[in-house]
């Protein structure tokens, strides 16, 4: 690599907060909000596993174990007439290859706060984070093919179609589809990052 495109490809800070929402660890008063979160059907397909526990001392013990293979980010959020943050989500990556140097990356969000733009200035922290953290050349993701509004949104961030799986993912006795998309970090730092935080500025996200 070329000292040109070093530079191209560095990030001097990543963002840690914009436009009322933030990326923090996840404590232990934060499990009964997980647990009600995983228990969504509207978010069940976006856990990496597809995989629900019904009992929350169950969870708690399988969510513990994934901490030791997943790097879990809390997204909270601060809304009109609110004088603090709440938690609204879960970002988060798996699959972490540090030979091959890449990773996969997902969100969730409550119901309650989804189309309100929070997941996708999440997403860009997560992305902030992620390259400035890891010497990582790829982040995917895998998103339901018939989610257009998630795979709308991956691509504005700077992903692009690397795959399409038929009947992939097995979901509640179900199977879907699935597209598996990707983002360099060359292409994140030189053509994408500056556009994406542009465009989060101007999502109204505490409203």
């Amino acid at each position: 690599m070329t000292s040109a495109s070093a530079s191209a490809s560095h990030i001097e800070k990543p963002l840690l907060e914009m436009g009322g929402v933030r990326l923090r660890a996840v404590h232990d008063a934060d499990l009964p909000f997980l647990f009600e979160l995983s228990t969504s059907f509207e978010t069940l397909h976006l856990w990496d596993d597809g995989q629900i526990e019904t009992v929350e001392r169950r969870f708690v013990e399988v969510f513990l174990q994934k901490a030791n293979s997943r790097t879990f980010f809390i997204v909270e959020s601060i809304f009109q007439n609110e004088s603090s943050f709440e938690p609204i989500g879960l970002a988060y990556f798996y699959s972490l290859d540090p030979i091959n140097e890449w990773a996969y990356y997902t969100i969730a969000l409550h119901p309650r706060y989804v189309m309100r733009g929070a997941g996708y200035v999440a997403s860009l922290l997560a992305l902030e984070w992620a390259f400035y953290s890891w010497s990582l050349h790829k982040l995917y993701v895998e998103i339901l093919s018939d989610n257009s509004v998630a795979i709308n949104t991956a691509i504005r961030l700077g992903f692009e179609r690397e795959a399409h799986f038929t009947q992939h993912r097995r979901i509640a006795a179900e199977r879907f589809d699935v597209d598996v998309l990707a983002l360099s970090r060359q292409r994140w730092v030189s053509e994408f990052r500056s556009r994406a935080i542009e465009r989060a500025k101007k999502l109204n996200v505490r409203s």
